[in-house]
């Protein structure tokens, strides 16, 4: 019996009583919107540990059997097809603002644990890759360049120049969720948690609309409004408690996403806490 384990409470008053067609199907999420608009307004997904915003978890293996059916949502069930299945028992989960104290002290354990086990975030933007995809290769060179540009703009405080930066990685990369729209997706994250969000990066999500795919639209959608996945929140608490054992599970939790998603969103996140890091080292050199 197809039963709901969990979902994100925001659901309830963001699409109540509407009807959803399916609009992309995979052997373990299904993607809904309108027909008309090709927007993704709600995911189901058989993957417990990914739940996110606007997502919908069933204690399913595989949800190829649900492809062509319409999902609607009502305050007290969920339609699926014909099966009326209940919120009652399920967890509810709602997307908790990032924090993360402004500590570099803190900051500096995470980017040195990085260091010790992935790469060394002071010389390189990604991890060397094995890919073999050259594409893939070319993305992160691209979007390396970009970033010099983009540190030299939020240094002088330029945030123009910077979304201008952001705006020329979207849609960069191959995938349901390009290389370029995750490291965005992680750099928003880490302004996100640090408060250092620029007003004028709302406009991603305009220009995400016309320049990438409706998968990585949505994602990049709710990074502007600061709603994030369990997985990347729990990144964040680890590197407040200031454990590496809880820093080494969050991390490869993420790492799991997906081919290169979830790295490349975690590369976004160190990029975001080393340019806080180096921002206070100029400032502190300043006023010495």
């Amino acid at each position: 019996m197809t039963k709901i384990l969990a979902y994100d409470q925001t659901i309830l008053s963001k699409l109540p009583h509407q009807t959803l067609t399916s609009l992309q199907c995979f052997t373990h999420a299904i993607n809904y919107g309108h027909v008309d608009t090709q927007e993704i307004l709600l995911t189901i997904s058989t993957h417990p540990e990914h739940i996110a915003p606007n997502t919908i978890i069933l204690d399913e293996k595989k949800l190829s059997h649900f492809a062509d059916l319409p999902v609607q949502i009502e305050p007290l069930f969920i339609r699926l097809g014909r099966r009326q299945l209940t919120l009652a028992d399920a967890q509810i989960w709602q997307p908790t603002p990032l924090y993360l104290t402004p500590s570099k002290t803190k900051i500096a354990i995470f980017l040195t644990y990085i260091q010790q086990t992935r790469f060394n975030p002071w010389q390189a933007l990604f991890p060397a890759s094995p890919s073999t995809f050259l594409f893939d290769s070319y993305s992160r060179t691209q979007i390396q360049k970009e970033m010099i540009h983009f540190q030299q703009a939020w240094e002088q405080k330029s945030f123009k120049i910077a979304l201008d930066c952001l705006t020329k990685i979207l849609g960069l990369g191959i995938g349901l969720t390009p290389t370029g729209d995750d490291f965005i997706t992680g750099l928003l994250a880490s302004f996100s948690a640090l408060q250092q969000l620029p007003s004028n990066f709302q406009q991603l999500a305009v220009l995400a609309k016309e320049r990438t795919n409706a998968v990585s639209y949505a994602e990049i959608h709710e990074a502007v409004n600061e709603r994030f996945s369990q997985l990347v929140q729990r990144v964040f608490l680890s590197i407040e408690s200031g454990n590496t054992n809880e820093m080494a599970q969050a991390v490869s939790a993420l790492e799991e996403v997906g081919s290169t998603s979830g790295s490349d969103i975690l590369c976004g996140i160190i990029f975001g806490l080393k340019l806080f890091c180096e921002e206070n080292n100029h400032d502190n050199s300043n006023s010495n």
